[in-house]
């Protein structure tokens, strides 16, 4: 059942990066493209200056520039989640998936596998999204579940096509 339509943003790892710092998001799991960087300022001008001509940074009443409400929130949903999932396909038919759930919200990451410095982020619900993955032909699913603020894996699942109850076991505490 289709919850709502999913909103979806192309945007830089030095973008997202700046995002996330300037709501102060700690804690959570994210792919080594970003966790990487290591911009000069110049670098950081122009992708200041990207995410002010893509509108993600608009003018504020007091003069500063704020977040648009269509990044912040995915960013809300990124800042409290309590479970993010890593998903990879053995078979390396889709580039690894960073899920963000709060409740049955949730937002999901991927690096695009044309332009590497590119993510794609959606924000959607966890089991639409976890439905649409399992409609692949899949044949190894790894998914890795991370509670907020720690780096150690919590938990694995492998999943196959058609894997019933799938999302129930995602959802346990």
């Amino acid at each position: 059942m289709n919850q709502t339509a999913s909103k979806a943003i192309f945007i830089s790892a030095k973008e997202l990066l700046i995002l996330l710092c300037k709501r102060e998001i700690k804690g959570v799991v994210l792919p080594e493209l970003i966790t990487d960087i290591s911009a000069n300022e110049t670098e950081l001008k122009v992708a200041m200056g990207e995410l002010i001509t893509d509108r993600y940074l608009v003018p504020g009443g007091d003069g500063l520039y704020k977040i648009s409400d269509e990044i912040s929130e995915m960013l809300d949903v990124i800042s409290a989640s309590s479970h993010a999932y890593v998903i990879t396909e053995v078979e390396g038919r889709f580039s690894p998936l960073y899920l963000y759930r709060l409740n049955m919200r949730a937002v999901a990451l991927s690096i695009d596998r044309n332009h590497a410095d590119q993510l794609r982020l959606e924000l959607t619900y966890m089991d639409e999204k976890i439905e649409e993955l399992m409609e692949y032909n899949l044949v190894n699913m790894s998914i890795q579940r991370f509670k907020r603020g720690q780096d150690e894996v919590d938990r694995t699942f492998f999943a196959q096509k058609d894997d019933e109850g799938l999302i129930d076991k995602l959802m346990e505490e």
